[in-house]
């Protein structure tokens, strides 16, 4: 009998043990994940591109639906990195604070154009890019991890989808 119950009682504080073990080697189920790192710092260099390219719009266009369009994407831009800002510093991240290369080059190619052609390619540039943007924000809701940036992603994908329907209007009135 003082077997069994010993049996018993050491079945007992192995099961304990094992429990135990797990709780502390249990990974938080709702930490970013490498989808969510990358989304987060993509879309950080989508909107600091899209704020200073528009800018330079504002500053080079000649036409009035180009210069909206602009302002449009300055401050919806604007409004989505302030709030990534906060969604990012819940997990500590480093935004970049300037343009990746590839918006860098744009921004040299932009600058060597005039009027109607510089039109032209603002307003394609900010179309391909939003269509990149709305692609990002879709998978990061479907495959992200980390809830603040997937909520964060499902509340700005609307606003990106009406800044693609606006580009797109303005490339059909050029």
């Amino acid at each position: 009998m003082k077997m069994i119950s010993g049996m018993a009682i050491g079945s007992v504080m192995l099961m304990a043990l094992f429990a135990a073990c797990s709780k502390k080697e249990a990974v938080k189920t709702d930490d970013p994940n490498s989808t969510d790192d990358g989304f987060v710092i993509q879309v950080a260099y989508t909107h600091r591109a899209a704020i200073i390219l528009s800018e330079l719009a504002m500053f080079r266009s000649t036409n009035d639906s180009v210069k909206v369009l602009a302002q449009y994407l300055i401050s919806g831009h604007t409004t989505a990195m302030n709030s990534l800002s906060l969604v990012a510093a819940q997990y500590n991240y480093q935004l970049p604070s300037e343009m990746d290369t590839v918006h860098k080059a744009f921004r040299s190619q932009l600058n060597s154009l005039n009027g109607r052609s510089f039109d032209s390619a603002y307003v394609n540039g900010q179309v391909s890019d939003l269509q990149r943007v709305v692609n990002l924000f879709d998978y990061e809701k479907r495959v992200g991890n980390a809830p603040p940036i997937k909520s964060y992603a499902e509340n700005i994908l609307p606003t990106m989808q009406l800044h693609l329907q606006r580009a797109t209007d303005v490339i059909n009135d050029l």
